[in-house]
């Protein structure tokens, strides 16, 4: 597939389902998400960031690091 998929609230629930779906079919996967230690149990290849949505500087940080990492998004699923 190879695209670029970014997902805010991407580490649990319904979010890591969809990332690790992108993941599974080959897609570079770029998600945020407030909780650490889902974060920290992501596998597959899957980046992921500790941001809480709600502060607008950190996500514009989470996705501009993102762009610079995987060179743009293909998809952008606001999950949050």
């Amino acid at each position: 597939m190879g695209l670029r998929v970014f997902i805010t609230a991407g580490a649990g629930g319904i979010g890591r389902v969809i990332a690790q779906t992108y993941a599974a079919e080959g897609a570079q996967v770029h998600v945020c998400d407030q909780d650490q230690a889902a974060i920290g149990a992501l596998q597959d290849g899957i980046n992921g960031t500790c941001v809480d949505v709600t502060d607008e500087a950190a996500l514009d940080a989470w996705l501009q690091a993102g762009l610079a990492r995987l060179g743009g998004c293909d998809v952008l699923i606001n999950n949050a």
